[in-house]
């Protein structure tokens, strides 16, 4: 079976979560190597980011699980790369 390489999700973030906290988290979580969390919009509440996390074998139950642990919430899955190296 092929192992996810790289996902990019938007999520939505509440204000009061430390962004550094919830990345430390993510990378933490099964065949994450790197993570990036990009904000795009603040709004009273909440923060809208772009995730994006690459490594081998990515656990994506396990990356939802720490968003919703920390309050966030999974919007879309904007892209999803497979297989044996990363393409494009």
């Amino acid at each position: 079976m092929a192992a996810i390489l790289r996902l990019v999700l938007d999520i939505m973030v509440p204000n009061n979560v430390p962004l550094d906290d919830l990345t430390v988290k993510l990378a933490s979580v099964g065949g994450a190597e790197g993570v990036d969390i990009l904000v795009q919009e603040v709004e009273q509440k909440v923060q809208t980011a772009k995730l994006t996390i690459e490594g081998v074998n990515i656990d994506f139950q396990g990356i939802k699980k720490v968003l919703h642990d920390f309050g966030a919430s999974l919007q879309s899955t904007d892209r999803v790369s497979a297989g044996k190296r990363i393409v494009g």
